[in-house]
């Protein structure tokens, strides 16, 4: 049995294991968006910057108020789109879509029942978001060993170590190349809407694969916010959007594997916006 076949069994398996029904491709699941504990048994949402200081990313919300069904931010996707360079990516209000963000230029990816859709959007209301503004980009070659979502975590932190990019704050970087297979998943909505700081909180998502596509990746890694940008066993949030046949735009759900010949970009500046300048803010300057 072929790699590429081994892990599509493997990944229908693990979805019947969660009591979600299998369809070819997609998959239609109640999920955990947060890990088991509660991160702070007193305050379960402190502020980002009492958690790491992110600066000069910036995000809107974080996973953690999602999971705790605090879902009252409403901020405007133009108001940052004003500044010229906007990369970013994350969840509109009603958690039914996932946001992609490329130099201002913003793709939503969702599901209604079982029609797929990408909307390009100037507008729409943010429940959460991660992003910054990026001028201009190093570009790399990724090492043929590095072909894994696993490697890529130990790969990027030092390549960007390399290039003098801080790693003790968040940093965003690209994947641009070819992908032999792809797990992915688009929220679709709420879930049972019930609060719960122990992570209890579900929302209804679509899973599945891509194989042999040309991808457009987007990034933050952070080794200090698990669970509140990032996922909570990884390092690294990524969205994604096809370039090649029919547009799909999802969220890289931990596994991918990257074919020889594909990029990473870091970022060459992240530019600094001060409170002033975006009242959004939650970084720690």
């Amino acid at each position: 049995m072929n790699q590429r076949i081994l892990r599509r069994k493997i990944f229908q398996l693990s979805a019947i294991a969660i009591g979600c029904s299998f369809v070819p491709k997609v998959v239609v699941a109640n999920r955990k968006l947060c890990g088991e504990k509660n991160m702070n048994s007193t305050n379960p949402n402190p502020n980002l910057s009492e958690v790491a200081p992110t600066n000069p990313v910036q995000a809107i919300g974080d996973l953690r108020s999602i999971a705790s069904n605090n879902l009252n931010n409403r901020v405007e996707f133009r108001s940052l789109a004003k500044k010229p360079h906007l990369y970013g990516l994350g969840m509109p209000q009603g958690l039914n879509a996932e946001i992609l963000v490329l130099d201002g230029k913003a793709y939503l990816g969702q599901f209604s029942s079982f029609s797929y859709q990408v909307k390009e959007l100037e507008n729409f209301d943010i429940s959460f978001m991660v992003y910054a503004y990026v001028p201009g980009w190093t570009k790399l070659e990724i090492p043929e060993a590095v072909q894994t979502f696993a490697e890529l975590e130990q790969y990027i932190p030092k390549a960007a170590v390399d290039r003098g990019i801080e790693t003790s704050r968040p940093f965003p970087f690209r994947l641009i190349g070819e992908v032999s297979a792809l797990d992915w998943f688009v929220v679709n909505g709420m879930g049972n809407g019930v609060p719960n700081y122990q992570g209890s909180f579900f929302r209804a998502r679509y899973l599945g694969g891509l194989d042999d596509r040309q991808i457009d990746g987007l990034g933050f890694y952070s080794n200090s916010h698990r669970g509140v940008l990032t996922h909570p066993k990884s390092n690294m949030h990524i969205h994604f959007k096809t370039t090649d046949n029919k547009l799909f735009v999802g969220h890289i759900n931990n596994s991918l594997i990257l074919k020889p010949g594909s990029y990473l970009l870091l970022p060459k500046e992240i530019r600094k916006i001060t409170k002033d300048e975006n009242p959004h803010y939650t970084f720690l300057v």
